[in-house]
């Protein structure tokens, strides 16, 4: 018989009143549930030298959240370093700057934000992060959380920014005066991109396209094991360095090198804050491009690298495209959401009967549609493998087959994300 019962949610904290090994597996364990929500590695483990992290609320947040405010402040510090380098050289006159000057800063501003944020990934940029979740197998649950704290901490810059030189901005255009672009005087390039005044519409398209595609195909490029295979470290972050001052000052002229669409949008909305009219409409509305065109360009460059040079784990190289792998994903949603709506309120006879019936149903649908048994993980698509329990010797398939003891679902997360970049 089958047993009703009503679940409840766990509470994100619980209060666990002993220094032991039965509260410390407590607070992990709420812990990395709360990190799968958000599609983050639900297998993080306190560090040498944390002394207890799971019955301090401050550090039991910082844990559930390290990725994110990785992300916060490494776009925090790369925004207030390139931001800053731009305000000091237009509110001087270039008497204390030149474009030189902006173009070593911003690519300073980047390295350092990827040392930051190296623990995460170091994305630092929504465009290349959705990039990483189509071709680089970056959980897609991942990508919005990622994408909030991005924008915060380029948001929390430009405030930042603002206020450290506010008597720079009275000073260079007036007490109560903030304009934009043609005007001589404007500040707004501080914090945002704006195009020059004979560039037509499709023009400005192409120049943000080619940038971003540019972008997008090196960093591919730099991180191929086939290839450059610069995973982290010193190297990789040094060429990063040098792409992003290659790109600001080869593109930078025509429309600013707008590489970053969180950067540029929580720039205009700063400029809306602060009374610069005009700041989404000016230009024909040119306000879209710096945010729109880099989502476009980066999935474009990374699907120019993987079709004409990668070799390694991607949807390109996969059956079809990929397109059988995302398919059986959408149907296995649908059947799971369909299964669940079914036995809801229901309690099956075991843990180990619903481990054993999740990996046959895999196991039957990796079978209809490859021939094979499934390898991947659940966490991401195309990059993660484990070896699939084999069958004794003589048994056949279907006939009570059950997981190898101690592969569970918990495995999935086993992973540490890699640096990519920013």
């Amino acid at each position: 018989m089958l047993a009703r019962h009503r679940s409840t949610p766990l509470p994100l904290f619980h209060k666990c009143p002993r220094h032991d090994d039965k509260t410390q597996k407590c607070g992990r364990d709420t812990i990395n549930r709360g990190r799968r929500r958000m599609g983050l590695p639900g297998n993080i483990r306190p560090r040498p030298g944390n002394a207890h992290p799971e019955l301090c609320m401050w550090s039991r947040i910082r844990l559930l959240l390290r990725e994110p405010l990785l992300e916060f402040w490494g776009s925090f510090m790369m925004v207030l370093i390139g931001n800053s380098v731009v305000a000091q050289t237009y509110l001087s006159n270039r008497e204390y700057g030149s474009w030189i000057n902006i173009c070593f800063g911003w690519a300073c501003g980047v390295a350092f934000g990827i040392y930051i944020g190296g623990d995460s990934g170091a994305y630092l940029n929504p465009a290349v992060t959705f990039a990483n979740c189509v071709f680089r197998g970056l959980p897609l649950k991942r990508f919005p959380v990622y994408v909030v704290a991005q924008l915060l901490g380029t948001f929390c810059a430009s405030g930042v920014v603002y206020a450290n030189y506010i008597s720079a901005f009275d000073y260079f255009e007036g007490r109560g005066i903030r304009t934009i672009p043609p005007s001589k005087t404007s500040s707004a390039p501080i914090f945002c991109t704006f195009p020059t005044t004979f560039l037509p519409k499709a023009s400005q398209f192409f120049s943000e396209y080619i940038a971003n595609f540019v972008l997008m195909f090196c960093i591919f490029a730099m991180r191929d094991e086939n290839g450059a295979d610069l995973k982290g470290g010193g190297f990789f972050v040094m060429a990063l360095f040098w792409l992003n001052f290659v790109l600001v000052s080869s593109f930078g002229w025509e429309t600013g090198s707008p590489i970053n669409p969180a950067r540029d949008l929580t720039g205009r909305i700063w400029l809306s804050i602060l009374g610069y009219d005009g700041a989404w409409t000016a230009f024909d509305t040119y306000s879209w491009i710096p945010i729109v065109v880099p989502f476009i360009a980066t999935i474009s460059g990374a699907l120019a690298y993987d079709v004409f040079i990668y070799t390694g784990n991607s949807p390109i190289n996969n059956p079809n495209f990929g397109l059988n792998h995302l398919w059986s994903k959408i149907r296995g949603r649908c059947g799971k959401r369909q299964a669940d709506e079914e036995n809801e309120g229901f309690d099956l006879s075991s843990p180990n009967e619903i481990e054993a019936n999740g990996h046959e149903e895999q196991w039957n649908e990796s079978e209809r549609l490859y021939g094979q048994p499934s390898t991947h993980k659940k966490d991401t698509d195309y990059d993660e493998y484990q070896a699939w329990p084999q069958e004794p010797h003589g048994k056949q398939s279907g006939q009570g087959d059950t997981p190898q003891k101690g592969m569970s679902k918990s495995n999935n997360y086993d992973r540490k994300e890699s640096s990519c970049s920013s």
